[in-house]
């Protein structure tokens, strides 16, 4: 466990020092170097929830919040969410194209670092948690799962309970739903 911990932080550091110079000049980044990270967390939620984000987002950004999940930096420590985050960051790395042409061979060896480094720190995030809490993470990707806290509400004569898990009625496991 400690040495998950370890990689994750060593690479969580490795990217962090690799971004480029537009991620550090982002009001996020400024906040969470200067150890507001209540405020980079708010400043980050307003990016990864929004809905364009999860398809065109900086992974970076979700990276980030990730981390913050995971050490419990400016929110309460949520593994889950973490891993959520995690896969999307991965997913978005993914999506992105390089940064300029692929020319030479040291281009397609960076481009796959950067992917290589993306599975990493997901796998990393992801490796403590159980299989349903990896299921759980997964329904929670880029939907209303992250920070949705659990509660129970009555809809006409039932007891109807909402959570990342999904919904169900109160009575019931929660079937598993489609992705979002």
């Amino acid at each position: 466990m400690t040495l998950v911990r370890s990689t994750v932080r060593g690479l969580t550091l490795l990217l962090f020092c690799a971004l480029p110079a537009v991620a550090s000049a982002q009001p996020w980044m400024t906040a969470f170097q200067a150890g507001e990270y209540a405020k980079a967390a708010d400043l980050l939620h307003e990016i990864v929830s929004d809905l364009e984000n999860v398809f065109r987002g900086d992974p970076a950004a979700f990276r980030l919040l990730a981390q913050m999940y995971q050490d419990g930096l400016g929110l309460p420590r949520d593994p889950i969410g973490a891993c959520s985050l995690a896969q999307d960051a991965e997913s978005l790395t993914q999506m992105t194209p390089p940064t300029r042409p692929i020319q030479t061979m040291e281009d397609v060896q960076a481009y796959d670092a950067i992917q290589k480094e993306a599975q990493q720190f997901s796998a990393a995030v992801c490796s403590p948690l159980s299989g349903p809490d990896l299921m759980t993470a997964g329904r929670s990707r880029g939907c209303y799962g992250l920070m949705t806290p659990e509660e129970t509400i009555i809809v006409g004569t039932q007891s109807v309970r909402i959570s990342r898990a999904g919904i169900a009625l109160a009575d019931e496991s929660p079937a598993p739903s489609a992705p979002h």
